[in-house]
């Protein structure tokens, strides 16, 4: 489009020709001008960066740092898996800071050299460009007085059209009631269909009562599977039990063999100290004592003795009489402990188990130290082994120990409970960690509260003396009820060895939290055991730890 373009008024036809002439005309105009910009944009020389790939490379090597940084933090999170929230939580945390570096890089790009030539290169164009529009405006107004006159023109054309267009309608109205007819005959068919289905549903509602007794039957059947699975879980502990009665009789069976054997050592003892006057009598009452003991021995125990295995053990048993406060005792125990080693090839290592009263560890410690039993020389081993109670309050079981350690190193005291030998309670250890069943629910969130019952069948028998000084309360609770709950409540450890095993049993220790006269009744339950039938008395323990 130019200054000496014209507008006629011209058909319908002979119209288009008419614009694509003028367009053509104008877009004849137009294309000079680029050509021009084109020239004037190529006179100057264009600056070249001199590293353009260093900003991108930066950019890119901070966000490929930042997401290897962000997923070694949270390695062990991610690898332990995560809710939909933690994982949208762990995205906008590591987006944040990707986003503020690329925005860091596009305002480097924005802010470069290289844009601002860019830019004013651009401005350059436009300042042409605008000079060319002002040209091209007074061009258009002029050619805008021509277009009204052929709107003018066109518009009695429309009329004319639109009187044509209004004579085609009503002939097409004509049609359309007859499509209007033809579509109500189609309605009425619809409306059957909807029918019939308003029907199947009205049958799909009568079989409803069926399909819900279906369902209740197969709940039904669920429930009775349940509940023999219930039924079997319940065998399960009843096995358990009678498991855990056979232990206690065989611990009862030792129990009575001890005695036996103890009385027998106490008539031993008794002869020992009449040497003199009755030294014949004595080997005939220990030979009877000797014979009567392995004529009774087979009753206690569940196999048969062998008589071959049974010298071999004899052989190895020997005896030495006197008062734990007594000096001598301890050098005769010297003199019988280095014929050990000359016969039996023991090479110096003692172990003293202490199976004595409380009142005599201390006493029976500083003997060993003072004469030399407890010394470790020339790679020989000397251990110690205390049986519980360990103290009767806390006072004493710090003076306990500080005598102790006074003639014993650490490693060479071992301070035991004689309940964790019970099979059952080491199998506390195998039902959690090596079965995979448990392990995983073994916590806070499935397990409501523990209970710990101890019932035991065996009486005080004859160890009412003891149990007038410690009492049954501080027997069982401090030492075997609390070993049970530590076995209960500890983490799995490293290993098992026993200082691993004993690390994470002090941690349970350390978190419990102490009991007060205020809080006792509420976070603990007591209860005493049913009356026997027989007169024995019985020893019932039970303690609740609630989570």
């Amino acid at each position: 489009m130019s200054g000496g373009s014209k507008i006629r008024a011209v058909g319908p036809g002979e119209a288009l020709d008419a614009q694509d002439q003028a367009d053509g005309a104008g877009e004849a105009t137009w294309a000079s001008s680029p050509e021009e910009m084109v020239e004037e944009w190529y006179d100057e020389p264009q600056p070249t960066a001199r590293w353009p790939w260093l900003v991108p490379a930066l950019a890119l090597s901070a966000v490929l740092g930042w997401t290897a940084f962000y997923g070694w933090a949270h390695q062990a999170e991610i690898g332990a898996g995560g809710t939909p929230r933690q994982w949208t939580a762990w995205v906008v945390a590591w987006a944040v800071p990707t986003l503020l570096i690329v925005a860091v890089w596009l305002l480097a790009m924005r802010t470069s050299r290289r844009e601002a030539l860019r830019f004013g290169e651009i401005a350059n164009m436009l300042s042409g460009e605008s000079a060319r529009l002002e040209q091209r405006l007074s061009v258009v107004n002029r050619e805008l007085s021509l277009a009204r006159e052929f709107l003018a023109a066109q518009s009695r054309e429309i009329e004319s059209v639109g009187r044509i267009a209004c004579e085609r309608i009503s002939t097409h109205a004509d049609r359309l009631q007859t499509l209007i007819r033809d579509n109500g005959a189609q309605v009425d068919a619809i409306a059957t269909v909807s029918v019939a289905a308003r029907e199947n549903m009205e049958r799909l509602r009568d079989d409803l009562p069926v399909v819900a007794n279906s369902a209740r039957d197969v709940s039904n059947q669920i429930g009775s599977a349940g509940r023999t699975a219930h039924g079997q879980v319940a065998e399960l502990v009843a096995g358990f039990e009678r498991l855990n009665q056979f232990g206690e009789a065989s611990e009862r069976q030792v129990g009575a063999l001890q005695s036996r054997v103890d009385a027998a050592l106490s008539a031993f003892e008794t002869q020992l100290a009449h040497v003199d006057e009755l030294l014949g009598t004595r080997f005939d009452t220990l030979r009877e004592q000797s014979d009567k003991l392995r004529a009774e021995l087979p009753q206690f125990l569940e196999d048969q003795v062998d008589p071959e295995r049974w010298q071999r053990l004899e052989s190895h048993l020997y005896y030495v009489p006197g008062n734990f406060d007594d000096p001598a005792l301890y050098e005769r125990l010297r003199a019988q402990l280095a014929e050990c080693d000359a016969r039996h090839g023991t090479a110096g290592n003692y172990l003293f188990y202490l199976a004595v009263p409380p009142d005599l560890f201390s006493v029976i410690v500083k003997h060993l130290g003072a004469s030399g039993l407890a010394r470790e020389e020339d790679g020989k081993w000397r251990r110690v082994i205390i049986e519980k109670p360990f103290g009767h309050d806390l006072e004493s079981a710090k003076a306990l120990d500080r005598e102790v350690r006074a003639v014993l190193g650490e490693q060479q005291i071992f301070r035991i409970d004689h309940y964790l030998g019970k099979e059952t309670v080491q199998n506390i250890l195998v039902f959690r960690f090596a079965n995979g069943i448990f392990e995983p629910i073994w916590n806070r969130r499935y397990v409501d509260h523990v209970q710990i019952t101890v019932a035991e069948t065996v009486g005080v028998e004859q160890r009412g003396g003891y149990y007038e000084k410690a009492g049954a309360l501080r027997d069982m609770v401090p030492n075997h009820l609390l070993q049970l709950v530590t076995l209960t409540a500890m983490e799995p450890p490293i290993s098992f060895e026993g200082e691993a095993v004993r690390d994470e049993k002090a941690k349970v220790f350390r978190a419990i939290r102490p009991l007060s006269r205020s809080t006792a009744p509420r976070i603990s339950s007591r209860s005493t055991s049913r009356a026997r039938r027989s007169a024995t008395p019985r020893r019932s323990n039970r303690s609740s730890v609630r989570g």
